[in-house]
């Protein structure tokens, strides 16, 4: 008797193990798949503040570009997290650039994105990395400088992990930054959405 209860209480402990595994394991943010996208994730380890982080990075996605009319659009997005194992990221970072003739962006531009007729409105933020709790998000500064005839301006964000999957998983994404309206690509949302599926809920 005393060894049948014995082991009803060893399988009981091994079911409950493997449901707790079950819910312990990490599951992606966006589903994996084969993404059809021209641009480059990269991922590096380093120690930062002391502790072991990761960091992901998509490099450089062009929103748009003329060579005639020496313009473009593009941006940069990247989150961390500590040591190697994806855990949910804090913060993701995105930065925009323009390169026109004249400049769009303020010091603190107001950002609107506009996810399948959907606006998302971003507040000011004067926080530091560290000073932000997580998956808060808001529009940090503006930058600008004259290049000859040509600005060259950017503008850093945060977005909420349910921000960024809003915008992936959409149809049609817009965005206005300032006086700049543009139209974010099918590559360029195919590329946040492999952005996306590098992290986990």
């Amino acid at each position: 008797m005393m060894r049948s209860c014995i082991a009803a209480a060893l399988i009981l402990l091994i079911a409950t193990s493997n449901l707790v595994g079950q819910r312990a394991k990490a599951v992606p943010a966006f589903p994996t798949r084969e993404f059809k996208h021209p641009d480059k994730l990269r991922t590096e380890v380093a120690v930062d503040d002391g502790k072991e982080k990761t960091f992901v990075f998509l490099e450089g996605p062009i929103v748009e570009r003329s060579m005639s009319n020496r313009t473009s659009i593009r941006f940069i997005a990247m989150f961390e997290h500590i040591g190697k194992e994806p855990v949910k990221p804090e913060h993701i970072s995105i930065a925009i650039y323009n390169f026109a003739p004249k400049c769009s962006f303020s010091l603190h531009p107001a950002v609107v994105f506009f996810v399948d007729d959907e606006q998302i409105k971003l507040s000011q933020s004067f926080k530091s990395h560290s000073q932000r709790k997580p998956d808060e998000q808001g529009v940090g500064f503006g930058w600008w400088e004259m290049r000859g005839d040509r600005c060259d301006e950017f503008t850093a964000m945060f977005l909420s992990q349910k921000t960024l999957l809003r915008i992936a998983k959409a149809n049609r994404v817009e965005a206005k930054i300032g006086d700049l309206r543009f139209k974010f690509t099918e590559a360029n949302l195919e590329a946040l959405r492999d952005f996306a599926s590098r992290m986990v809920l």
